[in-house]
């Protein structure tokens, strides 16, 4: 009886998840379905087109039943979430989501490997090794030394260069 009703729960979320995909995309075409085995473990990787849509499509029109890796927020919200449970969905925790804000703020970024803060708490609140994130900035810095409470050297791939300007009114 536990077994039945697992079933119809999964019967009516794929019908419930070709609905909403049928309505979301004019075609849906599944390409190598004959390659996911029929049993045993496997693992199958979406190219991630959409954040909710991958694992919706993958389990309504997988060949077979299977449980997909969804980031621990994403279980957080309310009808999502939901809906990630009853697809026997499991929460994993991304580095990114054990990410802390640091004390003050970043003043400047220097060409020779250093960050410069105001009022920030390099000492106590960071560790070599550990990725610093700047808002607005496409790149990581990794702590290679802490030299005081304001200035930390890091190791990045961000390059002083090229600049473009964008007019405002555009």
């Amino acid at each position: 009886s536990e077994l039945l009703e697992k079933i119809s729960k999964s019967s009516l979320y794929i019908a419930y998840a070709k609905c909403i995909l049928e309505s979301y995309y004019s075609k849906i075409i599944v390409n190598g379905a004959h390659n996911v085995p029929k049993e045993g473990p496997f693992i199958l990787a979406a190219n991630h087109h959409n954040l909710y849509m991958d694992g919706v499509l993958l389990y309504a029109y997988g060949p077979r039943r299977y449980h997909c890796l969804i980031a621990h927020t994403v279980f957080e919200k309310p009808v999502i979430g939901k809906v990630c449970q009853m697809a026997d969905c499991i929460p994993i925790k991304r580095p990114q989501d054990f990410a802390r804000k640091g004390t003050g703020f970043i003043t400047k970024i220097s060409g020779d490997g250093y960050l410069h803060g105001q009022n920030t708490c390099f000492n106590t609140e960071t560790k070599i090794g550990e990725i610093i994130k700047i808002k607005n900035i496409p790149c990581e810095f990794r702590i290679t030394k802490i030299i005081d409470d304001n200035i930390l050297q890091v190791s990045s791939d961000f390059k002083m260069g090229d600049y473009q300007i964008q007019n405002k009114e555009y």
